[in-house]
């Protein structure tokens, strides 16, 4: 009997990406939670929980300027502040796009967006690590922040969801790399000071 695997994709309810009509998109994405809205630059508060640089975005900005703004949504959802959104996903973009309308470029001031609804502090944790993991070259930081931070959300998941597989095989396939490597990440997580992970 083959072994069931974990499907983030279900448990954070993603919509399938098919080519439907304005009208049936918006209906499915009204039906998965989530809308794509264009919203300010000034209306996006990072997530407390990014861990991931946004340091050096030069080219990322002259690379926003040459494609004529964003092209890939960011994920944000509803934040306790009326009319304010917290970023899950897109936090270098942002900030390029913010830098860029505060040198009075206004037409990088809105930023289109997934508006993501009922999510839970750890499944907002869980998709800001997924959308974050494989989109670019990580420092060795950010690898060993993000499976020591995936492991404690997929232990809170599993008491409430049913959820196959060891922890660490799962997070060896959410990052793309082998349960080998996650576990020396885990060991150096555990072993290193504070001030040493600092540096």
């Amino acid at each position: 009997m083959a072994k069931q695997k974990f499907n983030l994709n279900s448990l954070l309810n993603q919509a399938s990406a098919k080519t439907e009509s304005k009208e049936q998109e918006e209906s499915k994405q009204e039906e998965n939670g989530y809308k794509i809205e264009s919203i300010s630059v000034y209306d996006l508060i990072p997530s407390e929980d990014n861990f991931y640089s946004t340091e050096n975005i030069e080219d990322l900005k002259q690379s926003i300027e040459i494609n004529g703004g964003v092209k890939q949504n960011l994920i944000v959802t509803p934040s306790s502040e009326p009319g304010k959104y917290k970023l899950i996903s897109g936090h270098r973009r942002h900030k390029a796009s913010m830098e860029l309308a505060e040198e009075g470029k206004q037409e990088y001031e809105t930023l289109p967006c997934i508006v993501e609804r009922d999510l839970d502090r750890d499944k907002e944790q869980l998709l800001l690590i997924m959308s974050n993991s494989t989109t670019r070259i990580l420092t060795d930081y950010e690898k060993t922040k993000q499976a020591e931070t995936l492991k404690e959300i997929l232990k809170k998941i599993k008491q409430k969801e049913n959820i196959p597989g060891r922890t660490r095989e799962i997070i060896a396939d959410i990052l793309d790399t082998s349960p080998s490597q996650v576990a020396r990440m885990e060991s150096i997580s555990k072993k290193l000071t504070p001030e040493l992970k600092e540096e």
